[in-house]
């Protein structure tokens, strides 16, 4: 028995001169104290210390093994343990050395999970919140077997802003609030949409929109006079698609007015509730072909005279921003107050017709929803 604890002891001591060697350049932090097997000790043992020195016999060295053993785990050492069967039972010494590594190691990795669990069930979370549509609803309205179930409401409002042409009144306009929606359709003041389909959050659909107040008499106003009146009421229609989301929602459209010309317009919105309250931020771009912007803000030279040059539009692109407030006084009724300033395109301010390029509005409503 001397003689196999003699012999394991030159095989251990020849081990580890090998790894002193290999890693006396490397510099950690964290060092372990060997106490090689003898009958004396009865065992191993293996324990940390700040900068402790490791003891084999007479010789002393400091190592580093942090990154060592981490990065070749093939060459962790081994060390006898008490008993009988000291001489063939083997131990890691991470087992003990690194135990407090390992554990740092994994409550980091623990911690970057959980985030990262904590993520992903709140992402998905909110996709659940905010998708439209279900799986019995998704895919094309005509396919579909979700319920229809409508909801519909009447009420009125009022709308104020300034003429962007130079030296007519500002234009209080009257809005007729209609509330409807159902499977089919969803419309709201002067816009209509045949909803087509919906896709996990994306919606698409056929749209077809009301303008009101957007042309002008030759009586409106001096800078006008001579000029052909301008149809105020145009129908708009082309497809529109919305994608909506736990940061807000997104649209987009295309229509069309037959010879008065064509727009695409991008609006984004966002609604916080705040118990009975409701804050929407929105922000929109709107683009209106060379066709719109002259027949509403063009000059013909049948029309030009002195302080009013003849003027042929171009495209342009009107921008805006504002928040709507809402408040519910009841289940069934609400008001609300929009305000926003819009930023006329220089196709339109560039008219010798127009004498503003900021454009702020107000509009204010009263619904009453029945079901």
């Amino acid at each position: 028995m001397a003689i196999s604890s003699k012999s394991a002891q030159r095989g251990e001591a020849r081990i580890l001169s090998t790894w002193k060697r290999k890693i006396s350049a490397l510099t950690e932090t964290l060092h372990v104290r060997y106490l090689p097997f003898s009958p004396g000790n009865g065992g191993s043992e293996v324990r940390r210390s700040g900068a402790a020195s490791s003891r084999i016999g007479r010789s002393t060295f400091d190592f580093p093994v942090r990154r060592f053993f981490l990065s070749h785990p093939a060459l962790m050492p081994r060390v006898f343990l008490r008993g009988p069967r000291a001489a063939t039972c083997v131990l890691n010494a991470p087992r003990v050395a690194l135990r407090g590594v390992v554990k740092n190691v994994r409550r980091r990795e623990y911690r970057v999970l959980l985030a990262a669990a904590s993520l992903f069930l709140l992402g998905a979370g909110t996709a659940r919140a905010d998708d439209i549509n279900g799986p019995e609803d998704s895919g094309f309205t005509i396919l579909n077997n979700a319920t229809n179930v409508t909801h519909w409401g009447l009420g009125g409002g009022v709308g104020a802003e300034p003429s962007p042409y130079r030296g007519d009144r500002a234009r209080i306009t009257p809005i007729p609030l209609f509330y409807i929606d159902n499977k089919w359709i969803n419309a709201f003041a002067t816009t209509l949409d045949l909803k087509v389909g919906q896709w996990s959050g994306v919606t698409f659909a056929l749209r077809g929109r009301v303008g009101i107040l957007e042309g002008y008499k030759a009586s409106d106003a001096p800078i006008l006079n001579g000029m052909q009146n301008r149809d105020s009421v145009t129908f708009w229609y082309g497809p529109a698609i919305g994608w909506h989301t736990g940061f807000g929602t997104l649209t987009a459209s295309y229509l069309v007015a037959g010879n008065k010309g064509q727009q695409a317009s991008v609006e984004f919105k966002k609604t916080f509730e705040l118990g009975k309250w409701t804050i929407e931020p929105h922000t929109d771009a709107r683009w209106s072909n060379d066709k719109y912007v002259n027949y509403y803000y063009g000059v013909a030279p049948s029309e030009a005279r002195a302080g009013r040059p003849a003027y042929n539009g171009t495209a342009t692109l009107n921008t805006s921003i504002g928040t709507q407030i809402g408040y519910r006084m009841t289940q069934h009724q609400s008001i609300s107050l929009d305000m926003l300033v819009t930023h006329l395109g220089s196709g339109i301010s560039d008219s010798p017709l127009v004498g503003k390029r900021f454009i702020p509005a107000a509009r204010l409503g009263y619904l009453y929803q029945f079901k």
